[in-house]
């Protein structure tokens, strides 16, 4: 694949995200892809993306994530974005992250996200027990 095909998946997962189409989101992925935010264990597989994606988005109205760079080093598309969420109350919350993505074949086959966690449940209002319980689930 070339640089810029990698970098159109990206931006193809990250415009799933904008629609909340989780099932657009999950088939960015490999059938066995990785997703993994760091904070946490990694949700392995597109079955699993989804089910958890969805259940952790729940509670949110909105989504926007803007891209504030997306380059690629050594084939891996390396993001700098924010992400904002509305909250159930309207109010709008937002986390720097840090994205990386390996695709292959025009899909995901990993990503790694680096983030400050608190911050990031702060900005989706989510109590910071949820995400350990979601995951269970």
């Amino acid at each position: 694949m070339q640089d810029n095909e990698r970098i159109e998946v990206v931006r193809r997962w990250a415009e799933a995200w904008n629609r909340m189409d989780w099932d657009g989101v999950a088939e960015t992925f490999a059938p066995d892809g990785a997703n993994h935010s760091m904070m946490h264990e990694p949700m392995l597989g597109r079955e699993e993306i989804r089910r958890r994606t969805r259940m952790v988005m729940e509670r949110v109205s909105a989504v926007n994530l803007r891209f504030a760079r997306i380059g690629v080093l050594d084939h891996v598309v390396v993001t700098e974005r924010i992400d904002a969420c509305r909250r159930a109350d309207g109010s709008w919350g937002e986390a720097p992250v840090a994205g990386f993505y390996e695709v292959e074949a025009g899909l995901i086959v990993a990503k790694r996200d680096y983030y400050d966690r608190r911050q990031l449940l702060e900005a989706m209002a989510l109590p910071g027990e949820f995400v350990s319980v979601a995951k269970a689930g």
